[in-house]
C-alpha cells in the first residue's frame, strides 16, 4: 500500500473513531506525502495547514513543530521564502521549548537555506545562550544577538523584516554576503 493510500486510510478511520490527535498526525503525513511529489504542491499546503489547525487546537506540540517545519520546507521550494521563514522560526521556537536538539538542527539546517545569520531578540538572553549551546560548533547558521547584527539586514525593506520577525518570534535569519 502506498505511503498515501495508507496515510488517507488512517485519517478517514481517525476521523470515523473521533480520534482528533490520530487525524492530525494523518494530516501531518498526506502532507509530507504529497510535498515529496511535484505535482501538487497545493494540497501539501492544505494537508499541512489542516494539520498545523488540530494539532494547535490540541496542544500536540511535537507534532505541530514538526509540520511548521514541514511547510516551511514546501514554502523554499515554492519561492516563498517568507513563508518560510514564519515557519521554520515556529518551528525552531517550539523545538527550543521542547529540548528536542534533533528537530532543532533540521529546523536550523533548513533556515540556513534563506541565510546564515540567526538573530535573536536581546529580550532573549536565555534564548540566545541555548542555542549556541545546543548548534555549536558544526552549526550551518552564525547566531548574534539583534545589536550585534544591526548593520548586516540590508535595505530598509529587509531591516523592517527583519524587526518584524523578531518581534513575532523572537528571531530572524538574514543572509550575509
Amino acid at each position: 500500500m502506498r505511503p498515501a493510500t495508507a496515510a488517507q486510510r488512517a485519517l478517514s478511520l481517525a476521523q470515523e473513531r473521533g480520534q482528533r490527535g490520530d487525524a492530525a498526525a494523518a494530516l501531518q503525513v498526506l502532507g509530507e506525502t504529497a510535498a515529496r511529489g511535484s505535482h501538487d504542491l497545493d494540497k501539501a499546503e492544505h494537508y499541512y495547514l489542516a494539520a498545523i489547525a488540530l494539532a494547535g487546537e490540541l496542544e500536540m506540540r511535537p507534532l505541530l513543530a514538526r509540520t511548521h517545519l514541514g511547510i516551511g520546507r514546501l514554502h523554499v521550494r515554492t519561492g516563498n521564502h517568507d513563508s518560510a521563514e514564519d515557519h521554520f522560526l515556529t518551528a525552531t521556537r517550539l523545538f527550543v521549548a521542547m529540548d528536542m536538539r534533533f528537530w532543532l538542527r533540521q529546523a536550523v539546517s533548513s533556515l540556513s537555506e534563506l541565510g546564515h545569520l540567526l538573530t535573536v531578540a536581546r529580550e532573549h538572553p536565555g534564548l540566545y545562550e541555548y542555542l549556541n549551546r545546543a548548534l555549536a560548533p558544526a552549526s550551518p547558521i552564525r547566531v548574534v544577538m539583534d545589536d550585534e547584527a544591526a548593520s548586516g539586514a540590508g535595505d530598509e525593506q529587509r531591516r523592517h523584516h527583519v524587526e518584524e520577525m523578531l518581534q513575532s518570534h523572537g528571531l530572524s535569519v538574514t543572509r550575509v554576503d
